[in-house]
């Protein structure tokens, strides 16, 4: 599976999670939503330039492959730090002319090439590990309250999305937005932004209040822009980034651009790398409230615990929607559920959106049940039906003994490869599995039957 939580909402991740949780086969999964390779993962591993191999894997889950994939690259770096001081001692003996007169001498020399060779292998590596460099600029401002917000109230066509929120945004604040898909997390930021007015409600903005947007849609981007003007809207060859000038090749390798992609249209860039368009573009403005719609999705780890620092980092408000919850619960103060069926709720991590989610459901699901029919009238219990009761068992074990065997067949190899012998099999494992079901249900209709008239 590729990414298969990219564009899911919450509901549909915790339902793929207990679906792999149960699986009874193997998987492979490419993620970076790292709570959900906690979850379900008892192998990591991850694939980069900078681990000798090419990879690095552990036989555990994502939080300890995190702290050991540290201790590795944090190793690395002290290697490198050795080695180069190593290196300039070989270097200062080669600079007073020794000559390979001598075997020792010429193993000295021979050793100097490899630790060259070495130390370069490792510097290679340790630059492979470049990340974004992500800075979001804040206009400083002070102001206790940035933007309030009361009873804000929103429905579509009739449907209730959101009602009765309340809340204040000030500076080093974070307030996360989660929700299932449909539920206003959009138009939510949207409101904020001054886009749209609420239902009901209103938001007091400070004076002269400084947004920047990130959108998920990256609708902003005009495909037809070559990377250099995406980067640099103003023109020209340098940009201005907190009252200096960065000349636009350095302001491009900064956000991981080659120089040779500068004359490239954005509409050919990937999700991520036009995911990186747009904050190395909010960066370049002074801001007093960050919204953020999904700005994790198509970015790799390393750029996510970039992104973790710098919102921690801002000076001003953020508000960010995401169904990364290992991000939420490192940088949000407050996480806003927004559930139609509940309005929205505010809660201090993702473990109780988790939960008060359950309860709901819960609750729903209780609702919706009907309630219990009287039980029928008891029916004979018929010596046809003694006689098969007794011998069901014998036939359940049989049909049982049956599954197994096509499923065994299943695995072998001149019937993965036949397309044809596969759907045979598969539609024979089908049956089979549906007669075991019956015999279970008939089993218990004739135990029930038994019971009923006192047969027991």
């Amino acid at each position: 599976m590729d990414e298969p939580t990219n564009h899911l909402d919450i509901d549909g991740i915790l339902w793929l999670e207990e679906t792999l949780k149960a699986a009874r086969f193997s998987f492979i999964v490419v993620s970076h939503d790292r709570s959900f390779l906690e979850n379900v993962c008892h192998h990591i591993m991850e694939i980069g330039q900078y681990y000798p191999s090419g990879y690095f894997k552990i036989q555990s889950q994502y939080r300890q492959f995190e702290k050991e994939r540290q201790n590795f690259l944090l190793a690395q770096e002290k290697q490198q730090l050795s080695l180069a001081s190593k290196m300039r001692r070989e270097e200062e003996w080669l600079r007073q002319g020794a000559k390979a007169r001598s075997t020792k001498a010429k193993y000295r020399i021979e050793q100097a090439r490899l630790l060259r060779m070495e130390l370069y292998a490792v510097k290679e590596r340790n630059k492979a590990t470049a990340t974004l460099d992500i800075d979001f600029d804040s206009t400083g401002r002070q102001t206790k309250a940035l933007l309030r917000a009361f009873h804000l109230t929103q429905a579509v066509n009739g449907r209730p999305l959101f009602s009765d929120i309340s809340f204040e945004l000030g500076p080093k604040f974070v307030l996360g937005v989660v929700g299932e898909n449909g539920t206003g997390k959009s138009t939510f930021l949207s409101i904020l932004e001054k886009k749209i007015l609420p239902d009901e409600g209103k938001v007091e903005w400070v004076q002269e209040l400084k947004l920047a947007v990130f959108d998920q849609n990256r609708s902003k981007l005009n495909p037809e822009l070559m990377l250099k003007e995406a980067l640099n809207p103003a023109g020209g060859d340098s940009v201005n980034y907190k009252g200096s000038s960065i000349h636009i090749v350095t302001w491009a390798k900064r956000f991981l651009f080659m120089p040779d992609q500068l004359d490239m249209p954005v509409g050919k860039l990937s999700g991520g790398e036009k995911a990186r368009i747009l904050l190395a573009n909010i960066m370049l403005t002074p801001c007093d409230v960050l919204l953020l719609d999904e700005p994790t999705n198509d970015l790799d780890i390393l750029s996510l615990e970039v992104l973790e620092e710098s919102i921690r980092q801002f000076p001003g408000a953020v508000v960010i929607v995401s169904h990364d919850r290992y991000l939420m619960d490192k940088v949000c103060h407050r996480i806003l559920y927004l559930d139609p069926r509940s309005g929205g709720h505010f809660f201090a991590d993702f473990g109780q959106v988790i939960k008060h989610r359950q309860g709901v459901l819960e609750k729903t699901e209780k609702i919706r049940r009907p309630e219990k029919k009287k039980p029928p009238r008891a029916i004979p219990f018929s010596f046809k039906d003694k006689f098969e009761l007794e011998h069901i068992e014998e036939k359940i074990l049989e049909a049982e003994t049956e599954v197994e065997e096509i499923s065994a067949k299943l695995q072998e190899t001149e019937v993965i490869t036949n397309m044809d012998k596969m759907n045979h099999f598969c539609s024979l494992l089908k049956d089979a599995q549906e007669r075991v079901q019956a015999l279970y249900e008939r089993w218990e209709t004739l135990e029930a039957k038994k019971q009923g008239s006192g047969g027991g």
